[in-house]
């Protein structure tokens, strides 16, 4: 069933970045997936995984502000957007 395979992809994903902490491309992989498929609470644990690899990381620092922002944490928004300026 093609609408299990994100779902599918997601899990085993985060099976191998629990394997692999210090991936920073499959953080950003697996955020990027939870976010698409609207698992925002996922996705700001997956970019702040990666953050914590590369906190330079713009990628990780946009998905975490979306996935944040669709959650309605505005503050937390607000403040890591200071942090970067």
């Amino acid at each position: 069933d093609a609408a299990k395979k994100p779902e599918l992809l997601a899990t085993v994903l985060a099976e191998q970045a629990l394997a692999s902490p210090d991936d920073l491309a499959l953080h950003i992989r697996l955020a990027k997936l939870f976010t698409n498929a609207s698992k925002h609470a996922e996705a700001e644990r997956a970019a702040r995984a990666a953050l914590y690899i590369d906190l330079t990381n713009s990628e990780a620092k946009e998905l975490l502000l979306g996935a944040l922002a669709a959650q309605k944490k505005d503050k937390e928004v607000e403040t890591i957007r200071k942090r970067y300026e």
